[in-house]
């Protein structure tokens, strides 16, 4: 518990600083196109993978609001107002954005490879593959804990 402490309460460097504004470069870019593509898309638009076709307006909606997110989280983070005092607030603002940029998109295209292999795969297996990407946070966090408390024992004397 102590080790995540002290993570959450580490100062915030320049160079994590310039990390997270290179990603969210990156990732207003792909917002900025997907919002593009929803204002010129219509109902009849639809996205052809491995044979099946998807609706792009849903698709485009479901993006645009976790990409939405992600930017108000990272003003969070990369605001000076909040000081040293609330530096855990700006962190944990900053591990949320990164799962709500990134976990919206890898379910939707993991639900929609996997599709298709409804097809080509047992009934019980189609079953835990779709459940998988929403499986993906908790094996993060199991991630997270596992690597703090790694980096603690090898930081012991």
């Amino acid at each position: 518990m102590w080790e995540i402490k002290k993570e959450l309460t580490a100062p915030i460097t320049k160079r994590d600083l310039k990390r997270e504004e290179r990603r969210s470069f990156l990732l207003l870019g792909m917002l900025a196109v997907a919002v593009t593509l929803r204002i010129g898309s219509t109902s009849s638009d639809k996205w052809n993978i491995l044979g099946i076709d998807y609706n792009v307006i849903p698709i485009l909606n479901i993006l645009i609001t976790a990409w939405v997110i992600y930017t108000a989280l990272m003003l969070v983070y990369i605001s000076d107002d909040l000081s040293r005092r609330w530096t855990w607030l700006r962190r944990i603002s900053r591990l949320v954005a990164l799962g709500v940029a990134l976990e919206p998109p890898l379910i939707l295209l993991w639900v929609m490879v996997t599709t298709p292999a409804i097809l080509f795969i047992p009934s019980w297996l189609f079953g835990l593959l779709i459940i998988l990407p929403f499986i993906m946070p908790i094996i993060y966090l199991y991630v997270i804990v596992i690597r703090q408390r790694v980096s603690a024992y090898l930081s012991q004397p």
